[in-house]
């Protein structure tokens, strides 16, 4: 991969960086996604500097400021390219189709381990009680997102926790959130490009007291700034779109944790599904998962 210019500049002027700085250009090469929507002070606490210093390097690399430096990395990073922009890069630039799937493999492997090391497990924890404490828990999730919303709405519904899911905006969205009560809880599941009605949903949640949950892919995104509880999952992708395999995979945890923090009411829900499965048969043999 051709080096971004941020890459090159830092190579360039790293040996006339001082020690602060090079910590904070290392961190910025590692955690371009991290950066692209973190403030100055942000970017400082994350590797214990103050604003000043990472305003200082951006202007030693070159740039006027911080936000400069932000631009050129927001228009780089893969993962924050539009479908169109990803597919006009790879016409320019084809892939070996006969490394295709070792690439795509590879890519996703990594998503994973940087999802699990990126997960903390008292985030985790709190995420969990939130959910189990919930009368009424709304996921919303649309366009790329959706899917994500619809897999983890089933995995609460056959658990016993009374999920509705929601992947359009219009008019069911905004009766949604009239009804609202500071009892229930709402999960936004919004990755790059951030749509602006799962936003505005968690944000109508926050003013009605509600608790939010953000499923996201930085912890300084649009949802994750508004969220009590966020959860962050790596979703680099090797073709057109991005991957939702880190998603799925903090999903899976989150339905792992509440089916062994509350066995009997999984079981119950579960025995009950398995039996209208049979009754209506619904599956074929001895296949009853559903």
């Amino acid at each position: 991969m051709v080096p971004s210019e941020l890459q090159r500049r830092i190579a360039e002027r790293y040996d006339q960086l001082s020690p602060k700085q090079r910590q904070v250009a290392r961190f910025i090469a590692d955690n371009e996604a991290f950066t692209a929507f973190a403030s100055a002070a942000e970017l400082g606490k994350a590797v214990d500097v103050d604003a000043a210093t990472v305003v200082r390097l951006a202007q030693s690399l070159g740039f006027s400021g911080y936000a400069e430096l932000q631009g050129v990395i927001r228009g780089r990073i893969p993962e924050r390219l539009t479908f169109v922009q990803r597919i006009e890069q790879q016409r320019q630039q084809p892939m070996d189709r006969q490394q295709l799937p070792v690439q795509v493999f590879t890519n996703d492997i990594e998503n994973l381990n940087q999802t699990l090391n990126q997960t903390q497990p008292e985030a985790i924890e709190a995420a969990v009680e939130a959910i189990c404490r919930a009368d009424h828990v709304i996921v919303v999730g649309m366009g790329f997102s959706a899917a994500v919303a619809v897999f983890l709405g089933h995995g609460l519904n056959s658990l016993g926790i009374r999920t509705t899911v929601l992947t359009e905006g219009g008019s069911t969205l905004t009766i949604t959130l009239a009804n609202l009560r500071p009892t229930d809880l709402m999960i936004g599941v919004s990755v790059w490009r951030y749509l602006r009605d799962t936003v505005a949903a968690l944000a109508g949640a926050a003013e009605r007291g509600v608790p939010t949950m953000a499923l996201t892919d930085s912890s300084v995104s649009p949802p994750a700034r508004i969220a009590d509880h966020v959860l962050v999952a790596a979703t680099r992708g090797v073709g057109h779109s991005l991957s939702p395999v880190g998603l799925i995979a903090v999903v899976n945890l989150l339905l792992a944790e509440i089916a062994v923090r509350e066995p009997e009411r999984a079981l119950a829900v579960l025995r009950e599904v398995d039996r209208l499965y049979r009754e209506q048969g619904m599956v074929d043999g001895a296949e009853q998962n559903g």
